[in-house]
């Protein structure tokens, strides 16, 4: 080998030396950006951790205080219900109470009309008609003798 090439391979490993050094030096200021690209991902990996954290608290309490609303509200539920059919049986005891009441008061309509007839048939024997009677006490209720309760006349 001659000086020409020998010194032609120098310069060809200086120029790669040099290659080489170039590269290297763009390879750590990639990774010095690579690092810091990392660096941020990592503190926004925490800070997005956290903040996932406090929403499943907030989730957790929202989903609590809604079963507690719930149970609240089921329970006003079952409270109207219970209380409707309370009312309900009272409106059918109130509607039984008052057929009877109308019943009694039908009978003892009857039984005051009865007397009243009586008392009139054997007040006034000349009245034989019965009818006529029921319909003087029924036209002036507040009589105990009708003013022309017959029709009939016995002789």
């Amino acid at each position: 080998m001659n000086n020409e090439e020998i010194e032609r391979k120098m310069n060809f490993i200086v120029e790669q030396q040099a290659q080489f050094a170039s590269d290297i030096q763009q390879l750590q200021e990639s990774q010095t950006r690579t690092e810091q690209v990392v660096a941020h991902t990592a503190e926004a990996v925490t800070q997005t951790a956290v903040v996932v954290g406090q929403m499943g608290e907030v989730v957790t309490r929202l989903a609590n205080v809604t079963h507690i609303g719930f149970n609240e509200v089921n329970a006003k539920l079952n409270a109207l219900v219970d209380s409707q059919i309370r009312t309900e049986e009272n409106i059918a005891r109130t509607d039984d109470n008052l057929r009877q009441l109308v019943s009694v008061a039908s009978f003892w309509a009857r039984q005051k009309r009865e007397i009243a007839v009586h008392s009139i048939l054997l007040s006034n024997k000349r009245c034989v008609n019965r009818r006529s009677v029921e319909l003087s006490i029924i036209d002036r209720p507040n009589r105990s003798a009708p003013r022309q309760g017959c029709d009939v006349y016995s002789q």
